[in-house]
C-alpha cells in the first residue's frame, strides 16, 4: 500500500492492480452521502464519475452488484465572494467542494483505493438577474464535481 500526501491535506491510498479502465469487471456507482444542504450534489458527483470513466475508455458495465463499488461522501460545499464591485458587492464567487471517495472490491470488501478529504474549487460570476446567477452557480457546482471525478478516475485508471 502506498500513501501520497498532497499540499491540500488530502490523502491517496491504493493497491496496484490491473487497470479497471481496460480490465474486466463491472463497477457499481454507489449513492454518495451528502453532508451539504445542496440536495443533488451526491447524484451529480455519481453521474460525473460515470461519465469520466466512460470518457477514459471504461467499456464495462455499471451493474448495481458490480465487482467494484465506488462510494463516498460530499462533506462540504462552500461558497464565498472573491471579487467585488466598487460598492463592495460580491461579483465573483468561489465554490469549494470537499469529498472522500473510495473504490471497494465487492467480493472481499477490501478498499482498493481511497481519496480522503480532497478539495477542489471553481468560480462563477453573479449578476443582477437571479436566474443568470443561479445558472452560473449550478454550472460552477457541476464543474467542480467534474474536476473531482477526473482526479479520482485519473488515480484509479493507473491502478
Amino acid at each position: 500500500m502506498g500513501i501520497l500526501s498532497g499540499g491540500c491535506g488530502y490523502r491517496v491510498r491504493g493497491f496496484p492492480k490491473d487497470s479497471l479502465i481496460i480490465g474486466k469487471g463491472s463497477i457499481a456507482i454507489g449513492k454518495f452521502k451528502n453532508e451539504t444542504p445542496h440536495s443533488r450534489v451526491g447524484i451529480i458527483l455519481g453521474e460525473k464519475i460515470k461519465d469520466t470513466l466512460v470518457a477514459n475508455g471504461y467499456a464495462g458495465n455499471f451493474d448495481v452488484g458490480g465487482d467494484y463499488v465506488i462510494s463516498g461522501n460530499v462533506q462540504e460545499l462552500n461558497e464565498q465572494p472573491v471579487g467585488f464591485s466598487e460598492e463592495r458587492l460580491g461579483l465573483e464567487y468561489e465554490i469549494s467542494c470537499l469529498v472522500s471517495l473510495e473504490l471497494i472490491e465487492t467480493g472481499t470488501g477490501q478498499t482498493i483505493f481511497n481519496l480522503e478529504n480532497y478539495q477542489d474549487t471553481s468560480t462563477y460570476y453573479r449578476g443582477v438577474d437571479p436566474s443568470y446567477s443561479r445558472t452560473n452557480r449550478d454550472k460552477a457546482i457541476e464543474f467542480v464535481l467534474e474536476k473531482i471525478s477526473i482526479r479520482f478516475v485519473d488515480f484509479i485508471k493507473e491502478m
